[in-house]
């Protein structure tokens, strides 16, 4: 099977089978969007899409979804990151989300060939930190963090030692106001936070508050 292309269909020429691949598009994955909640499926419509109306949308059955989704996860296509949960309350939400690692399969795949929106600058520097922390060859995992309140952290670095927490704005300018989210989980955490970063697309390096630093995409990737 080519990696990402849909199950194979057989048709028979002159006697001989022919290997025949199906679209994408005919099985749901096209429409497919960065970083959304998707466990059992690959495409979904909007931000905070739940796991049945993924399903819905991919026109799958959970299990052939989720199968959809590993084989493209091990063809490195795309990355499931899940949510960090270790130590906190029960209103994290559990659901992981689903990131493209090549942006311009991505655009392909959705026809966005316009500027880069919020969504696709996310899924830039997800897939960017996830190749980064592969390159290093370290024990390093990656989480998101959510409550069912709606506060949110769209990165989290987790080393073992510490948790480094990362917001993604798709701005030119960022300021205090853009850590809300990292001060909140830094109080949770306590001594396991090691600090945050506030991504964005500009030009400024400069600390918004005490551990927590805007910081150039370009900077870092």
């Amino acid at each position: 099977m080519v990696p990402g292309s849909a199950p194979r269909s057989r048709a028979r020429v002159s006697g001989r089978p022919r290997v025949r691949l199906r679209p994408l598009a005919a099985h749901g994955l096209r429409g497919a969007l960065p970083g959304r909640d998707t466990p059992e499926a690959p495409t979904v419509r909007s931000p905070g899409h739940g796991a049945a109306g993924a399903r819905e949308d991919a026109g799958r059955r959970a299990g052939t979804a989720r199968r959809y989704l590993e084989y493209l996860r091990l063809s490195y296509q795309v990355v499931l990151l899940q949510p960090y949960a270790r130590n906190l309350t029960s209103s994290t939400v559990k659901t992981p989300k689903l990131y493209w690692m090549d942006l311009g399969l991505l655009r392909h795949g959705t026809r966005n060939w316009g500027e880069l929106t919020g969504p696709l600058f996310e899924t830039l520097v997800v897939s960017e930190a996830r190749k980064w922390i592969d390159t290093l060859g370290r024990d390093v995992s990656l989480h998101f963090y959510r409550t069912r309140s709606g506060r949110e952290v769209d990165l989290l670095i987790d080393a073992g030692n510490g948790i480094i927490g990362i917001e993604i704005k798709n701005r030119v300018r960022v300021a205090r106001t853009d850590c809300t989210g990292l001060l909140a989980l830094a109080r949770t955490l306590g001594d396991e936070w090691a600090g945050g970063l506030v991504v964005h697309r500009g030009e400024a390096l400069e600390e918004l508050a005490p551990g927590l630093w805007a910081v150039p995409a370009h900077r870092l990737f």
